[in-house]
């Protein structure tokens, strides 16, 4: 059986407009989804073409990543989620592989903020 049958993918992905910029919008987001856990444009690895921000630590495994535009007066984001290193390292095993999505409930808790409009979820 190769690595890539036996692996389980964890992910979740949204895209949404915000009325708030990068740091308001993660600030909010911290607080309804990651328990407070900030997001940080200076965590290495992000890319800098496009404005970014990740959780500083990991949640139950799993790593975030804002990221977006700004187009006049609307903010346009996708918080991408996938497994950290030490997941990604666990999740191999003896099944039979798959994924677990779970962008759909990622979109139904940032559908709660009035200011956030849910454009899309994974998967796509």
């Amino acid at each position: 059986m190769s690595l890539s049958s036996q692996l389980l993918e964890i992910r979740g992905s949204v895209d949404f407009e915000s009325k708030w910029n990068l740091q308001i919008t993660g600030h909010v987001l911290s607080d309804l989804l990651f328990g407070g856990i900030p997001f940080s444009d200076e965590v290495p690895g992000l890319r800098e073409e496009v404005p970014a921000a990740a959780l500083t630590k990991q949640v139950f495994g799993l790593c975030a990543i804002l990221h977006g535009c700004c187009e006049g007066d609307h903010y346009h984001f996708s918080l991408d989620c996938t497994a950290g290193e030490q997941m990604f390292e666990r999740l191999i095993s003896d099944h039979d592989g798959g994924t677990l999505d779970f962008g759909k409930w990622l979109a139904q808790m940032i559908g709660t903020v009035p200011e956030l409009r849910v454009t899309g979820h994974s998967p796509y």
